[in-house]
This record gives C-alpha cells, sequence and structure tokens, in this order.
C-alpha cells in the first residue's frame, strides 16, 4: 500500500486504499462514500472497478468526507482530471501540473526537520489552545491516529482537529500516511523566559478546571493552602521535583495507550 497521494498517478486506486484503511477493512465505507457524494452503493462500485469516471463535484464532495487537506483536494481533483482527459494532449497537461505538485511536496518535505523548538510566530500557534499539544501527544497512541478518533476522543469538531493535524504536518511534527496521522516528534522544548510559558501553563490549567465538572473517581484533583515555615519551602519543592522525576521514569517506557495532563503547583500566597 502507497503511504502518500502524491504517490498514486490513479484517483481510483487511492481511494480504494484510503478505505481499506479504516476498521473491519473498510467494511461500510463504500456505503458512507454514497452517502456523502449522494449517489448509490452500486454506483461507487461501478464506477472503482469500471471505465466510467466520478465528477469533480463528486471528488470533492469526497475530499471532505475523508477530511483531506486542500492541499490533498487539489492533487486528487487534478488526477482526477487526468484519469478523464480525454485527448494525449490534455493529458499531458495535466501530467505536467502533477509532476509540479509532487516536486512542491518533496521540497516542502526537505525543507521540514524535525525540531525540538517552533519559530515564535508558529510558537504563538502551537501554545493558544490546549488543543494542539493534546492532539499533537494523542498521535503517539496507535488508536487515536485519525482525525474521526481525535473528534471523539476530544469532544473537538472534526473541522478543528483536521486544522491543527494540518498544521502539525506542515510544521515537520506530523506526519499523514493515507487517513492515519503520526508523530514525528512528541516533544517540544518552550523556554521558562518565553512569554508564552504563562499561556501555556495557563492552557492546560483551564483544561483541569473543565475536568473537575466530569468528578471522575480515577482522576486526581488536590488543592490546599497551608502555612509554613520559610525554611521548609524549599524542601517541599524538592520533593515534588523529585516525584515528578520518579514520573518521568514511569512515563517515558509506557506504552502509549492514551493521553492524560498532569500539573503541579507550589508557590507562596
Amino acid at each position: 500500500m502507497k503511504k502518500s497521494i502524491y504517490a498514486y498517478s490513479g484517483y481510483k486506486s487511492f481511494l480504494i486504499d484510503l478505505m481499506e484503511t479504516f476498521p473491519n477493512g473498510g467494511r461500510g465505507q463504500r456505503k458512507a462514500l454514497a452517502d456523502a457524494i449522494n449517489c448509490q452503493v452500486a454506483y461507487i462500485t461501478h464506477v472503482l472497478s469500471g471505465d466510467s469516471h466520478f465528477s469533480l463535484e463528486q471528488i470533492e464532495a469526497a475530499a471532505r468526507h475523508f477530511s483531506l487537506s486542500k492541499e490533498e483536494t487539489e492533487f486528487l481533483l487534478l488526477i482526477l482530471q487526468q484519469n478523464r482527459a480525454g485527448t494525449a494532449e490534455l493529458r499531458q497537461f495535466f501530467d505536467r501540473l502533477i509532476r509540479e505538485h509532487r516536486t512542491q511536496n518533496n521540497l516542502l518535505k526537505e525543507r521540514l526537520k524535525i525540531k525540538e523548538t517552533l519559530t515564535r510566530e508558529d510558537q504563538a500557534t502551537y501554545y493558544s489552545s490546549w488543543q494542539y499539544a493534546a492532539i499533537h501527544i494523542a498521535l503517539t497512541v496507535p488508536k487515536l491516529r485519525t482525525v474521526e478518533k481525535l473528534t471523539e476522543r476530544f469532544q473537538i469538531p472534526s473541522s478543528r482537529v483536521l486544522e491543527i493535524l494540518n498544521f502539525l504536518c506542515s510544521k515537520g511534527l506530523a506526519t499523514k500516511s493515507l487517513n492515519t496521522y503520526n508523530t514525528t516528534n512528541p516533544f517540544l522544548h518552550l523556554e521558562n523566559d518565553s512569554p508564552l510559558i504563562s499561556k501555556h501553563h495557563s492552557n492546560w490549567r483551564m483544561k483541569t478546571i473543565q475536568n473537575l465538572d466530569n468528578n471522575l473517581k480515577e482522576d486526581l484533583h488536590y488543592s490546599l493552602a497551608f502555612s509554613v515555615a520559610k525554611e521548609d519551602l524549599p524542601k517541599i519543592r524538592e520533593k515534588l521535583i523529585r516525584a515528578l522525576e520518579e514520573c518521568a521514569d514511569i512515563i517515558k517506557p509506557s506504552p502509549e495507550e492514551d493521553v492524560a495532563c498532569l500539573c503541579v503547583d507550589l508557590f507562596q500566597i
């Protein structure tokens, strides 16, 4: 199975492979596609296995149904038109456009390197909401690597999930293989003196406040205001740091099965 839409020369083979990546080998996906482009299932089978073609409108609707990015949609429409071309000259015209898009995609992949930090402009986007970091780290969990699963897990509109995934891919933090996304680097570093550090912390504190309403027994929330000797406060801080180090030793080798958040605060009032 090819990994990227840019490796395909036929839109039908791309759609067939894409549907097969869904659970149960894609069972039910032809019906879902038929509903999305407003036709019968028999017509889907007729086109994918024969000489007939979908219309531009149907392929655009299919691209939305499968949550393709703008660039992927453009490329899918190009190979549709190349496949439908009635003259050699028209096929050659679309061949040139297809090669140009492939070249642009390859150049983009060359420019994007895995990095531990983002530019200040990209940081402003990434740390604007807890959703970016949550989806970014969720891509380490095999069962959460599709738009559908991320939408269900975080209760975020699919359009928003796709927007964030496109950002992560464009910055070299994630890659896409058909309908599945993978992280290239789940670890980002934000300097303590960054003007965005307070935003980063407040994002997750706000998420903590939202989570309090769930009142789940397995969650842990603890708040304590206390008086203490000045000489004992550093001792408490040191114990918390040691506890965090022990947690990190557990987290690093732990299999990626779910996503969690850990917030610790200790400060003088």
